[in-house]
This record gives C-alpha cells, structure tokens and sequence, in this order.
C-alpha cells in the first residue's frame, strides 16, 4: 500500500498540488526555449524548493524535469505564416 499513501499525500496537500501545477507550467514554458534543458531549469529552480516542504520540493522538481521534456519536444515552425513574393512559385 506504499504507492497508494503516497499518491494520498500528495493530493491531501493542496500546496504540494499548487507547487506541482505550477512546475508543469514552467517547464512546459521553459521547455519550449532552445537551449535551456530539463536539467538546466531544475538547477534555476533549486534555490527555490529551500523554502519549501519536502513533498511539494520534489513534486515541482519533479514536474518541471517531465514537463520541460514534453515542451522541448514541440515542433518548430520553419515557414511564415504567409508567403511573401519571395516564395511565391508562378506558373510559366
């Protein structure tokens, strides 16, 4: 039954929640920035978990290193929204 209490922890505490949907969007945010990875972001936001409980720390840690993963996995576009004359093709 370990898994089961500490899925109850989790979500019997409404700061751990808070702290975990906060970190989901910071790392789907921070994610989504070339060149600042998962592990990058988690060293950025050590020095905030120091003011914070145990289980909510790990459960933004946590979201943060998922979530960063998910957002750098977004495609990029490479082509303007609208062509301009420069990429316009004519028939001849």
């Amino acid at each position: 039954m370990g898994i089961v209490d500490g899925f109850a922890a989790l979500f019997m505490s409404w700061e751990a929640v808070l702290f975990t949907i906060l970190g989901t969007l910071i790392g789907l945010i921070g994610g989504a920035v070339p060149g600042l990875s998962s592990g990058a972001m988690i060293a950025l936001l050590i020095p905030v978990t120091y003011y914070m409980g145990a289980l909510p720390a790990l459960a933004m840690i946590y979201a943060v290193s998922k979530a960063s993963d998910f957002g750098g996995s977004a495609p990029r576009r490479t082509r303007p929204l609208r062509p301009c004359r420069a990429h316009r093709t004519t028939a001849a």
